[in-house]
């Protein structure tokens, strides 16, 4: 998009910026608090094995079963897989974020640039 083409007073662009950053903000605050979230239940379930390699020594030296087994390896990998989709989301939100307040600051320096000439 071409944000030259915006046809509106200055003001009334800033704010809409603003409004964009203060949203987009508020979802990626979300989507964290979720991943924290996500993240602390998967850790409790999986317990004291948070590796493939705990979970196989533990089956090693038979302190867990092959069915336990199976169910913390398949937990392990929805974990990895869930805190993926989420952290993703967020990198590319804080992506977003920057550019927002670095078209903000390229508008500013144009509006002092006018200022200026007149």
């Amino acid at each position: 998009m071409n944000i030259n083409k915006w046809q509106g007073d200055d003001a009334t662009f800033l704010k809409g910026l603003d409004v964009i950053a203060q949203r987009l903000g508020k979802m990626r605050d979300t989507l964290n608090a979720a991943a924290e979230k996500q993240r602390s239940r998967l850790a409790a379930k999986l317990g004291e094995y948070q590796t493939e390699e705990d979970i196989q020594n533990a089956y090693g030296y038979a302190d867990i079963t092959d069915a336990e087994r199976i169910a913390l390896l398949q937990l392990l990998q929805e974990s990895r897989e869930t805190l993926v989709a989420e952290d993703a989301a967020v990198f590319y939100l804080n992506a977003l974020l920057r550019d927002l307040r670095l078209d903000r600051e390229d508008w500013i320096e144009n509006m002092e640039r006018k200022t200026k000439k007149s």
